[in-house]
């Protein structure tokens, strides 16, 4: 239910392109290497690929927690390695001290793809109005936003979405 409303409420409030004349605009900023984990530790050398169509995820570690209970294990892995030429980013708004439960829910449901932790919720302020705890957008290769949904859970538009947006950018 929370999930439908964020998709009312960011209709609404014209964020979706596909609804609105203006476009919204996701901003990134490539993350330092000491804020890149995966379940096995740092990550060194991450980069955003900046010209490549994007799935990007905001995340707390419950909401982290609660999207991988809802998704079967394996999916998102494989959504990755099924589409090439996306990058799929991944936010956790924690904590430094949160870092060990973060690889610990992406080791528990055995998830290899990166994330990067907001410590200091620099892409929340910067992109968003509010407290969330999960969140995802599907974005063009110029981060306009083209669909809202989170990767993985079964109660998510994301699989249906996702094609629909692969379909209109090719």
């Amino acid at each position: 239910m929370k999930k439908i409303f964020i998709y009312f409420l960011l209709s609404a409030s014209c964020l979706l392109p596909m609804s609105c004349q203006n476009s919204h605009k996701i901003k990134l900023v490539q993350p330092a290497d000491n804020v890149v984990y995966n379940r096995f530790g740092k990550v060194q050398g991450y980069s955003i690929d900046m010209s490549k169509k994007k799935v990007i995820n905001y995340l707390t570690p419950g909401g982290l927690n609660d999207d991988l209970y809802h998704t079967d294990k394996g999916k998102i892995d494989r959504i990755i390695k099924d589409n090439p030429d996306w990058d799929f980013i991944f936010y956790i708004g924690c904590q430094e001290a949160d870092t060990s439960k973060v690889m610990e829910i992406l080791t528990q449901y055995g998830c290899n793809f990166p994330v990067i932790l907001d410590i200091d919720k620099n892409f929340l302020k910067t992109n968003l109005d509010s407290q969330y705890s999960e969140i995802g957008f599907i974005c063009d290769s110029k981060n306009e936003i083209m669909d809202v949904c989170v990767i993985g859970t079964k109660q998510s538009s994301f699989d249906t979405d996702f094609r629909k947006v692969k379909r209109i950018l090719q």
